[in-house]
């Protein structure tokens, strides 16, 4: 018997007010909401075709219309983000065995990109090494968010089942604590957000960090 599985969301919202000196004032909210769902291979209802052309494009949109990011240099032999120089280097397209995995490499850097200080400043991106606590918690924001965005370009399920092996990983760093995913979740989302409205988020950033 197929078994649904508990899909969490987070939903914000701002709250107009006054300050008790009288100044208006908007607060930034945050609701969570999840839905029990099924995988679409457990269900009778057809996965939809994107082609390899459409994916490609769909990704590339997402990368021609970044803003305040740092370059994609293509170079070296990993995928990596530098937040000291806030520098995101890739390998060529050539090196990685198929484009699905090429730009889930990209998103992943991405959303490690968006914690820095002029962006999001998430405080888990700033870890003191591999496999600290801190470094493992970014690490399931990071490649979160590179999932969502894999999912919107319509990306391979079997990309996005490494990914999920992926985030088991880090999550036996941390203790298989599956708490954490809830707010893992929560900050690839606002990642996600900003990578896909930039302009829009920075507003949003910027009243929630009155």
């Amino acid at each position: 018997r197929s078994k649904f599985l508990p899909s969490f969301h987070f939903r914000n919202s701002f709250r107009s007010g006054i300050t008790l000196s009288g100044e208006p004032k908007k607060e930034l909210r945050f609701a969570l909401r999840y839905y029990n769902v099924f995988n679409l291979d457990q269900t009778t209802i057809p996965l939809p075709d994107y082609g390899n052309g459409k994916q490609s494009k769909e990704c590339e949109d997402i990368l021609q219309n970044l803003e305040n990011f740092p370059a994609i240099e293509e170079g070296g032999s990993v995928a990596a983000y530098n937040p000291v120089l806030d520098a995101l280097r890739i390998p060529s397209k050539r090196d990685f065995k198929d484009r699905e995995k090429y730009y889930s490499s990209i998103f992943h850097e991405l959303i490690h990109s968006t914690g820095h200080e002029t962006r999001l400043n998430r405080k888990d991106s700033k870890g003191n090494g591999f496999g600290d606590e801190r470094y493992s918690k970014e690490e399931l924001v990071a490649e979160i968010g590179a999932s969502f965005l894999c999912a919107q370009c319509g990306i391979e399920n079997k990309t996005i089942d490494n990914s999920a092996a992926y985030i088991q990983g880090w999550l036996k760093r941390l203790n298989n604590d599956k708490t954490l995913i809830i707010s893992a979740s929560a900050q690839a989302q606002k990642a996600v957000d900003y990578i896909l409205g930039t302009k829009e988020n920075e507003k949003n950033k910027k009243v929630y960090s009155r």
